[in-house]
């Protein structure tokens, strides 16, 4: 009997020392200084401001981009079967997104350039 509960006791013991916590040891603290927190908590540098464009001046651009791409293309199409929109490889990608919510054939891109820079011309003198 004696054995018995000297094993259990045992038994008990060894399982008792098995589920305790193992705690994780943490890393020392960084003190805080002026230049380690600056570096890690420092916004990124931010560039040029962006340039805003007029809604002519980005169309002009635009037609002008697409005209340039016409002048180019070696396909054999029309240029009023080419959407300005196919001409993304010579295009930035501002047009790109433009001529996706503002369809222009290339057959017309001259005469949408033409027309924005006449827009952007009457617009800038009566900013003036």
């Amino acid at each position: 009997m004696t054995r018995i509960l000297g094993l259990l006791f045992f038994c008990t013991l060894c399982l008792g020392a098995c589920h305790t916590k193992i705690q994780q040891v943490q890393p020392p603290r960084i003190a805080d200084d002026a230049a380690g927190d600056a570096d890690m908590m420092a916004e990124p540098e931010a560039g040029p401001a962006p340039i805003i464009k007029s809604k002519a001046e980005t169309r002009a651009e635009c037609c002008g981009q697409c005209l340039a791409a016409l002048n180019n293309d070696r396909s054999g199409q029309k240029a009023s079967e080419i959407p300005c929109v196919d001409f993304t490889a010579d295009m930035k990608e501002e047009c790109v997104v433009w001529f996706r919510s503002n369809a222009v054939q290339a057959s017309d891109a001259a005469a949408c350039a033409e027309k924005a820079k006449a827009a952007s011309g009457t617009k800038a003198k009566s900013d003036s």
